[in-house]
């Protein structure tokens, strides 16, 4: 069966993410030995699930199909030789906050680290918890003076307010308002929306590749929305601020889905929505109230 293009595209940046950690890993390139890199795959079936293994059978299938498709045989007969043993039954439970014990092993590590991918988690997950965005959404957002402007990401089917929130930043430091027109800066300068997605793809396996190997369990790029969530509710934001804050059209979501009880710090909740937002998330909500099918879609 022919693969389709977005099916190619997906299974080349999968195999090109497992190829990097090989190298960081190991100091071999794949290519001088495609049989110690299938090996190398094959010894980390016990840590995946049984999706992800054989989504990355199918990746490195596809990959080597187009760059040593003389060794495509052998790499495959490697891999099934690993078939039987169990895959890891069920996924890390994501963290819904950020510790500050393992943001430092983090930063620690970081700072001896010259990965430029694992550079950008960081600042997404520090940006991240200042601000609640969602990582995909730095490439649709913009300063203008101390307002983040942010195209919500989640605007179909009246799951959001509006199709942009705007975060008063003048509260931050300026080292931390620089850091985020940093970031804005680097999500800009991909050409596209789906370049940016593949960013993000190669961060999220280096911060979990990292985390795994510093003992941190379960943290992800989305683990600071959900602490920058519990950092405003600690901070006294109302239900229909932190709804405007956080880019819902309701109260609902962010009181069931978002933030860990007690893992809220005061001190770091400094961005607040306008009141323009605010405003129209109590809209929102009433006409919710006047329609019940838009309540059965939240």
């Amino acid at each position: 069966m022919e693969k389709t293009e977005d099916t190619q595209e997906k299974y080349s940046n999968i195999s090109i993410g497992l190829v990097k950690r090989y190298f960081f890993e190991t100091g071999r390139e794949w290519a001088v030995d495609p049989l110690s890199f299938a090996h190398w795959l094959g010894s980390r079936k016990k840590d995946i699930s049984s999706y992800t293994w054989r989504l990355y059978r199918a990746s490195v299938r596809y990959f080597i199909e187009e760059h040593k498709p003389e060794y495509l045989g052998r790499v495959l007969d490697t891999l099934d030789k690993y078939s039987s043993i169990p895959a890891k039954t069920s996924a890390r439970k994501k963290k819904k906050f950020v510790s500050e014990d393992d943001w430092k092993k983090l930063l620690e590590h970081y700072s001896h680290s010259s990965s430029r991918a694992l550079g950008l988690a960081v600042m997404i997950i520090q940006a991240g918890v200042w601000t609640g965005l969602r990582p995909n959404e730095w490439a649709q957002s913009r300063l203008e003076e101390n307002m983040l402007i942010v195209k919500n990401s989640k605007n179909s089917h009246g799951r959001s307010f509006g199709e942009y929130r705007h975060l008063d930043i003048s509260q931050l430091s300026e080292d931390q308002k620089e850091l985020i027109a940093t970031l804005v800066g680097v999500a800009h300068d991909h050409s596209d929306k789906k370049e940016w997605l593949k960013t993000l793809d190669t961060c999220r396996q280096t911060l979990s590749f990292v985390t795994k190997k510093l003992g941190i369990s379960g943290l992800t790029l989305y683990s600071a929305r959900h602490q920058a969530a519990s950092n405003a509710r600690e901070a006294g934001m109302s239900p229909e601020e932190l709804a405007a804050f956080m880019g819902h059209a309701s109260t609902k979501t962010a009181k069931d889905y978002y933030g860990k009880s007690g893992t809220g710090r005061k001190m770091h909740a400094n961005v607040s929505p306008d009141a323009s937002d605010v405003q129209s998330v109590s809209q929102a909500i009433q006409d919710r109230v006047h329609n019940p099918i838009q309540q059965e879609i939240e």
